[in-house]
């Protein structure tokens, strides 16, 4: 067997090793600072009194956007947002996905979203990335709260349970 047959006899296991190390390393460190987060610290968007707490040693403010803050991972791999905003279109919950779905877009992928009165959730893929989404209404449906997260879909066990806690948190003005 000569030099090239080899590697081209090992290259499947060269290609499934390297594609192992990278996602190893992805989990190991968002787990080093998202797995169990110490801190947590309150945000809001004092205009429209929407408040998350968010994992600090996970998220690092990268901007404050006009009405909300956005939120990166050291490594930019995941995104977070909080924001309130006018609800100009007076959009319900139903109406909300609807406009979303069709003219937003990206989402083509939702594999979840639960409903009520004055709250919609919308979560499910793009491409290889989770993306998770939570909206409510408040003030009569004058303001629309709202926060959203994307992860590589390989970290889910590391983010799951932080949405939980940053769901549960998450409050919109009166």
């Amino acid at each position: 067997m000569t030099v090239r047959d080899t590697i081209r006899a090992r290259a499947p296991f060269a290609v499934a090793t390297v594609t192992f190390g990278l996602l190893l390393a992805w989990t190991c460190g968002a787990r080093a600072d998202c797995q169990s987060p110490q801190q947590w610290e309150a945000y809001s968007v004092d205009r429209y009194g929407t408040r998350m707490d968010v994992p600090v040693d996970c998220f690092q403010p990268k901007s404050e956007i006009q009405d909300g803050w956005l939120f990166e991972t050291a490594d930019g791999r995941a995104k977070l947002s909080i924001y309130g905003s006018q609800n100009f279109d007076a959009r319900d919950p139903r109406s909300l996905k609807k406009w979303l779905v069709e003219e937003v877009g990206g989402y083509d992928r939702v594999t979840y979203a639960p409903m009520g009165k004055t709250w919609l959730v919308l979560s499910g893929y793009r491409e290889d990335d989770i993306f998770y989404e939570k909206y409510i209404l408040s003030g009569n449906g004058a303001v629309l709260n709202s926060f959203w997260i994307t992860f590589p879909r390989s970290a889910k066990p590391v983010f799951a349970p932080l949405i939980e806690r940053m769901e549960d948190s998450f409050r919109s003005g009166n």
